[in-house]
C-alpha cells in the first residue's frame, strides 16, 4: 500500500521550530512504513507514543514561545494543539493490531493536521514575533527549548477531556 508523503518539513523561517518540525515529519515517515508493511503493525504504539510525546513537547516549546512575545493569538493556537493531541489519545485508544487501515488513517489524519497547523498557525506565530520589538523578538528567536522536559503549566487546559475529531 503507498501512501501519499507530504514534504520532510515545511521551513517557516525560526530554525528551532523548523528543526522540530523536521523530527516530526521524520516520525511520520516511521509510521507510514508501518502502514506499508515495512515495519510490524505492533510498533504502531511505540510511534505513536512517541508522536504523541514529541507533539506535546513541541506544542510545550511553542506555548513558551507566545508567552514570550505576548502573542495575541495564544488562546486559539493552544485549542488547536489540544485537539491534535486528544485526537492521538483517542486513536491510539481505540487502535487493535488488526486494524492496518487504521495506521494508514492516522498517518493521514497526523501529517495532514501538521501540515496544515505548519503552513497557518505557526507562519502567523512566526510573523507575529518578526514584527516585536528588538527585545522580544532577541528573546524568541534564543530560545532554548530542552527535549522531552516536562511541563505542564497549571493555567494549560488538561489533555484528554474533549475528544474531537480533525477530519
Amino acid at each position: 500500500m503507498l501512501i501519499q508523503s507530504q514534504p520532510m518539513s515545511i521551513h517557516i523561517g525560526m530554525p528551532q521550530l523548523d528543526y522540530d518540525h523536521g523530527e516530526m515529519f521524520q516520525q511520520f515517515d516511521l509510521l507510514k512504513k508501518v502502514a506499508a508493511g515495512e515495519q510490524p503493525q505492533s510498533d504502531f504504539y511505540k510511534i505513536s507514543k512517541l508522536i504523541k510525546e514529541w507533539s506535546q513537547y513541541h506544542f510545550s516549546h511553542e506555548d513558551e514561545l507566545m508567552t514570550k512575545v505576548g502573542y495575541a493569538g495564544i488562546d486559539g493556537h493552544r485549542r488547536e494543539h489540544t485537539k491534535f493531541i486528544n485526537q492521538i489519545s483517542r486513536f491510539i485508544r481505540v487502535y487493535r493490531p488488526d486494524m492496518s487501515v487504521f495506521v494508514t488513517q492516522f498517518h493521514d489524519v497526523c501529517e495532514r493536521w501538521h501540515h496544515n497547523h505548519i503552513i497557518t498557525m505557526d507562519r502567523n506565530l512566526v510573523s507575529f514575533i518578526m514584527s516585536c520589538d528588538i527585545g522580544k523578538k532577541n528573546s524568541a528567536l534564543s530560545s532554548t527549548f530542552d527535549p522531552f522536559v516536562e511541563r505542564n503549566p497549571s493555567d494549560r487546559p488538561p489533555i484528554d477531556v474533549d475528544i474531537e475529531w480533525l477530519g
